[in-house]
């Protein structure tokens, strides 16, 4: 039952902080399961961790939020993928 207002109030962080945090944009919000970050996240994934390999019902902003790295610079590593552009299982995802 978490939400971003509800979360942002709790902890005494803005909104807008959260959403920028996760990568949510526009009128998206948390669900149950999704990983919250309340810190920044890094430009890339930690050593030992440089590929991804997709599986069902990922997508590139869950691939963020598992590795802790903004979307962004999955973007800039990755530039065969586009906002529009939709991932499948098995493709290889670089994270350093």
């Amino acid at each position: 039952g978490d939400r971003i207002s509800n979360l942002a109030k709790e902890l005494g962080i803005s909104k807008s902080r959260i959403r920028n945090y996760n990568d949510i944009y526009g009128d998206g919000d948390i669900k149950e399961g999704d990983i919250v970050f309340l810190k920044q996240k890094k430009g890339k994934a930690t050593k030992g961790c440089e590929f991804h390999t997709v599986k069902g019902g990922e997508s590139l902003h869950s691939i963020s939020q598992m590795y802790g790295v903004r979307l962004k610079d999955i973007y800039r590593m990755n530039p065969q993928y586009k906002s529009y552009t939709k991932i499948k299982v098995g493709d290889v995802i670089r994270l350093r």
